[in-house]
């Protein structure tokens, strides 16, 4: 049974184009971290492996550096994911109107609760009136519909 990290590129690393590609590598890299992890706490891999004490301790020392390498790599693509997130919100959004981005935030839970038919408790469905009527009145007297 092979080692499933041959070679991580610590220093090769370099940060995604694209949305779509931070995405894909997001995926990629939480699977290798998954495999690593598999093999790192696998009572039996000395044996599967068929090395002695000091080789796994040695194997376990670059499989464990491994993890870190790619946790860390996972950490920034993650990072870079938020990034962009926020630069394409502020594009779409006005980040200076509090009224607007709070009346989306109200559309985002009503779909996100909708969709996954999330209940509420009568206090979060309370709450939730009580914003959408604020919002509201706000949009209202703004002129705008």
């Amino acid at each position: 049974m092979s080692t499933y990290f041959h070679s991580v590129p610590n220093s090769n690393f370099v940060m995604p184009s694209s949305l779509s590609e931070a995405q894909e590598r997001q995926i990629v890299l939480r699977e290798e971290l998954y495999k690593i992890r598999a093999q790192i706490n696998d009572s039996l891999r000395q044996e599967k492996l068929g090395l002695d004490h000091e080789a796994y301790n040695q194997w376990r020392k670059k499989a464990s550096h491994a993890r870190s390498v790619k946790s860390t790599q996972l950490s920034r693509i993650q990072r870079w994911i938020q990034d962009q997130r926020a630069v394409r919100a502020s594009v779409e959004f006005d980040a200076n109107d509090p009224d607007l981005m709070l009346a989306k935030l109200l559309d985002l839970v009503d779909a996100i609760t909708s969709a996954n038919r999330i209940p509420l408790s009568s206090d979060q469905q309370d709450f939730l009136a009580l914003t959408r009527k604020m919002v509201n009145s706000i949009t209202f007297e703004d002129g705008e519909p």
